[in-house]
């Protein structure tokens, strides 16, 4: 795989998470550095690449499910360096906005005239049960089958090995 065009600005010296995440889903804005890391990752932890992959579908499902329901426009937090099956690759139709704060993502989402990225603000990571995220849904109605791992929406997947990232996906009444 050849090194694809960096931002100005952009090191490329060490891996950077973003980049790692796109060579999991077979992207091409990663280097080598980026894949070097990611499999010494995969070579102590054998799920990562299911994980990436895993959540990429999930990401396919809901928003395929939204769209089958009439929603045509989206917010993507979080979207990372562009990959493969982004928000509006799965609903070509739909307006989408895509949110990212790390400097890496936002650098190569802005060479790229199909992304339209928009800086946020940085809200530090915080870990919450699965009680405290519901709550966060409070007074919306929650699609079935509920918060569940990603591997098991829009329906349970026996057999299939579960990532520990809970996805959910609500409307207002």
């Amino acid at each position: 795989m050849t090194d694809p065009a960096v931002p100005p600005g952009v090191d490329v010296e060490r891996a950077n998470v973003a980049r790692m995440y796109d060579y999991w889903l077979g992207g091409a804005h990663n280097v080598a550095v980026d894949r070097e890391h990611a499999n010494r990752i995969e070579a102590s932890n054998r799920t990562a690449r299911h994980a990436a992959r895993s959540s990429r579908a999930y990401l396919c499902h809901v928003v395929q499910w939204c769209v089958e329901r009439g929603i045509d426009q989206f917010l993507d937090l979080g979207s990372g360096v562009p990959t493969v099956g982004n928000v509006h690759e799965i609903a070509p139709a739909a307006r989408v906005a895509y949110v990212d704060h790390e400097a890496v993502a936002v650098a190569h989402s802005r060479i790229r005239a199909a992304a339209e990225v928009f800086r946020g603000s940085a809200n530090p990571v915080t870990l919450r049960s699965r009680a405290e995220l519901l709550n966060a849904f409070d007074g919306l109605t929650i699609a079935a089958p509920g918060m569940v791992d990603v591997v098991d929406w829009p329906a349970a997947r026996p057999g299939v090995e579960k990532v520990g990232m809970y996805a959910v996906c609500a409307s207002r009444p």
